[in-house]
């Protein structure tokens, strides 16, 4: 199942031909070994595939308006029959179908429907910036970007884009100017291009805003525009988002740079689950996993407050493994 994976980004990246790589990656999709022994090294393989075909579907529907609605029919079909891969698991592949198709949607202008796709994703990652313990705080921005990239939230998808960004000793973000601090983190910085590395910072680098993932560095970035890139992966007409060098040293954990402005991360994220809240309150209260009032929690306490909140909706996707309410649980 892998090697059929590889196989359809031979047969889209290297030859073009976008329909039988389509066709490989759908058969992926809906294979199932009988054998429940590989079952989870299948959904991972499911799930590479389930990326791997959407984010195509998108990136042609863009480019060939003809044929659009096909390849949105595709897509939308892989985010019903994948919805229950890795269940247990947000920001997983298996969110990224949604994302490719929030993409779609806010590139028509249906904003509301793109949000409503994924926020979820916004909401778990806001909570898992908040809570206490900082080791998850890079997962959360990444669920964080990925989501306000597929709505084109530019502000704040790169401020989330930013805090990712390889830390010195004195957990500073590291300045263009002072790069010999001794980096202590990963990123998730690559380049889709021909080149295909990992980079240290997201920095001068240009991410397609109709093509998902996609991302181009500066030397792949150049021989794109000069066509002499050779890889059929997007359009020179698309629009791009252009990732600014980073200028400003913020701490980890504490400070975020939004607009060219270092603010505290904790105001930076009660403005944003005030704007992602607004409409999704019915939309919690109304879920299958009920609330309990906080006269019955007993002290209402806000940490616990806060932390139920984050395990309800994350145990509200796992449809099916759960039926009825969950009964409330004292603090």
């Amino acid at each position: 199942m892998f090697l059929q994976n590889h196989l359809g980004i031979v047969y889209s990246v290297y030859a073009g031909q976008h329909d039988d790589a389509i066709k490989i990656w759908q058969s992926v999709v809906e294979q199932k070994l009988p054998s429940t022994r590989k079952s989870g090294v299948a959904d991972l393989a499911r799930a590479e595939a389930s990326k791997h075909v959407s984010a195509l579907c998108i990136s042609r529907a863009s480019s060939e308006p003809s044929r659009a609605d096909e390849y949105i029919k595709i897509a939308e079909g892989l985010n019903d029959s994948t919805a229950s891969i890795v269940p247990s698991q947000i920001g997983t592949e298996r969110m990224q179908t949604k994302l490719h198709l929030a993409t779609w949607y806010c590139n028509r202008e249906k904003i509301e429907k793109a949000k409503s796709l994924v926020r979820d994703e916004v909401l778990w990652a806001l909570d898992i910036l908040t809570d206490d313990d900082p080791a998850n705080d890079f997962h959360g921005f990444y669920v964080l970007a990925n989501a306000l990239r597929a709505v084109q939230d530019d502000k704040n998808h790169l401020a989330a884009r930013h805090a990712m960004r390889q830390y010195g000793e004195n957990d500073s973000a590291i300045s263009e100017a002072n790069k010999k601090q001794k980096a202590t983190n990963d990123t998730d910085a690559f380049c889709s291009g021909l080149c295909l590395q990992e980079h240290k910072q997201w920095d001068n680098m240009r991410l397609c805003k109709s093509c998902p993932d996609l991302n181009l560095c500066p030397n792949c970035w150049a021989l794109f525009k000069s066509n002499d890139l050779h890889l059929q992966i997007c359009n020179p007409e698309h629009e791009f988002l252009y990732v600014p060098r980073m200028k400003h040293v913020f701490i980890r954990g504490n400070q975020v740079v939004v607009n060219e402005h270092v603010v505290r991360l904790d105001n930076w994220v009660a403005e944003l689950k005030k704007e992602w809240q607004e409409k999704p309150i019915a939309e919690i209260t109304s879920s299958r996993w009920r609330r309990s009032s906080s006269k019955e929690l007993g002290s209402g306490d806000a940490k616990i407050e806060r932390k139920r909140d984050k395990l309800w909706r994350m145990f509200s996707n796992e449809k099916d493994k759960h039926q009825g309410s969950i009964p409330p649980r004292s603090p």
